[in-house]
């Protein structure tokens, strides 16, 4: 399977660039947002919470995905470098 990653710091266009890519490739996009939206509507946005299963939820996935015998996965993860 191809693991795509595409990082950057906050609100520089990951989730465009992914969006783009999935479609010349065929590629499916799990942008990071998606496994953090779900977990900050199950549990309290204290800062601490909600990391945990955002996490958990991006291992099942890559799991689960890396079993189906599909080409790849394209996911955006945000780092700032600078810290």
């Amino acid at each position: 399977m191809n693991l795509i990653i595409i990082f950057g710091p906050h609100a520089v266009g990951k989730m465009t660039v992914g969006q783009h890519l999935s479609e010349l490739t065929g590629i499916p996009l799990f942008h990071n947002h998606e496994s953090i939206e779900l977990a900050l509507r199950l549990l309290p946005n204290d800062g601490k919470s909600w990391g945990g299963l955002s996490n958990d939820i991006r291992d099942v996935v890559f799991k689960h995905v890396s079993k189906a015998h599909q080409k790849g996965l394209i996911f955006t993860f945000m780092w700032a470098l600078e810290k």
